[in-house]
């Protein structure tokens, strides 16, 4: 997995804008999903590991001519880890790359629970 440096784009992110700027089309890219949600969770509770930078969005999600999509939960229950209308307790977030704001928008992606 690779890591998004605050200085300088991703080579595919960098590929996507340039064929954006040439053939006019725009690329619409997931946020990704923390694969290691639970282990991060057992070191750093939901919402604040969305501070540390392993949880930043994944190329090429930092383009700049794109769209970039997150996941919000938009149903939060008894147990539930993301409260209604936060980030999804698995989506990725920004900033982007020169700390730019993404992701762009957010769709209903669920939410998790743990048991109580």
């Amino acid at each position: 997995m690779t890591s998004l440096s605050d200085l300088q784009l991703t080579r595919i992110a960098a590929e996507l804008d340039a064929i954006s700027k040439e053939k006019d089309v725009l690329f619409i890219s997931s946020s990704g999903n923390i694969n290691s949600m639970y282990e991060k969770m057992a070191h750093t509770p939901y919402p604040n590991y969305f501070s540390d930078d392993a949880t930043r969005i994944l190329p090429p999600g930092e383009n700049f001519l794109g769209i970039t999509v997150g996941s919000v939960a938009t149903k939060s229950e008894n147990g539930a880890l993301g409260g209604l209308n936060h980030p999804s307790p698995f989506s990725r977030c920004g900033p982007g790359s020169f700390g730019t704001l993404k992701p762009e928008i957010v769709v209903d992606g669920g939410n998790d629970r743990v048991d109580v």
